[in-house]
């Protein structure tokens, strides 16, 4: 069973919006010949939002400060991802 934990004053509906921006990343990343998308990226004034598929057509979306180091996100990323499909056996 996967559940969906929400930040008090998050929509479920912006979290549709943000799994079908993912989505068409996806497909735009097929159609100009680059293949599938791993994870998309938002850059705020305040913070990171990034967005990566889990493979079971569910998404993470994590938030991140601007001063964050990306490349430890992204690892911290996959190793959750790693994780999550153990669990999904």
């Amino acid at each position: 069973m996967v559940s969906l934990a929400l930040s008090k004053g998050v929509d479920e509906e912006r979290i549709r919006a943000m799994q079908l921006l993912l989505s068409l990343g996806d497909r735009i990343g097929r159609e100009l010949a680059r293949g599938s998308t791993d994870r998309i990226m938002i850059q705020g004034v305040k913070n990171y939002v990034i967005m990566t598929s889990s493979g079971y057509k569910t998404a993470m979306n994590i938030r991140a400060k601007l001063n964050d180091k990306l490349g430890s996100i992204f690892l911290d990323i996959e190793c959750a991802l790693e994780a999550l499909m153990k669990l999904m056996g």
